[in-house]
């Protein structure tokens, strides 16, 4: 079920998503993974045509830290590649939620221009090695993840599927914390949703709203 419940993202929920977007004239960041991109086009190219930037999330959503330093390495020309087939270029930005002591130092290797994936910050910053350079944009623990439950079929299973307006709440709060510290510092805060999750009917109103 945690399968089929991921394919929603781009059969159903990436379409909610783009319209809430274009209705506030929005533009994000669309991770996806080069499978997603291969097995999902039409969905992946929306993204891109819409004007939103889209960025590498690994290839398959691998735990990078299980894989020897080899097997990592496949990952990253496996994703570029599905990117350049589909949508036409090659992706500059790049996010994996499982990284190992080497994840920093390949994507640097591999051209990325900028990384997601480390969560130590409130705002980017320079990370260096080898003689490259890449930006990094720090993730954030808060996401729809933290609230409708991750795996899904665990969530429903142990009753600890969230509450949609807790979400909203939580969004709104970080909103204006990082809004009353801009006045003096820069600020930035990052809504980090799945079109899996929030593009279903209830979360994707709270998001709208």
């Amino acid at each position: 079920q945690d399968y089929s419940a991921r394919q929603y993202g781009g059969r159903c929920g990436i379409w909610r998503l783009l319209e809430v977007f274009d209705k506030h004239d929005i533009k994000g960041t669309f991770f996806i993974c080069g499978a997603v991109v291969e097995n999902y086009p039409e969905a992946s190219r929306a993204a891109k045509e819409r004007g939103h930037d889209v960025a590498a999330h690994t290839y398959q959503h691998e735990y990078l830290w299980r894989l020897n330093e080899e097997e990592e390495r496949q990952v990253y020309p496996k994703a570029r590649s599905a990117f350049e087939r589909v949508l036409g270029e090659r992706p500059y930005g790049w996010r994996s939620c499982f990284i190992s002591d080497r994840s920093v130092g390949l994507t640097l290797e591999h051209g990325y221009k900028w990384d997601s994936s480390l969560w130590n910050d409130d705002l980017p910053y320079i990370l260096e090695g080898d003689g490259r350079r890449m930006v990094e944009i720090p993730f954030t623990i808060n996401n729809d993840v933290s609230f409708l439950g991750e795996p899904v079929t665990s969530a429903y299973s142990t009753g600890k599927h969230g509450i949609v307006r807790d979400q909203d709440l939580a969004w709104r709060d970080e909103f204006d914390a990082c809004y009353e510290k801009g006045a003096s510092t820069p600020t930035m805060q990052t809504i980090c949703i799945h079109c899996y999750l929030t593009g279903r009917p209830g979360p994707s109103k709270a998001l709208d709203d």
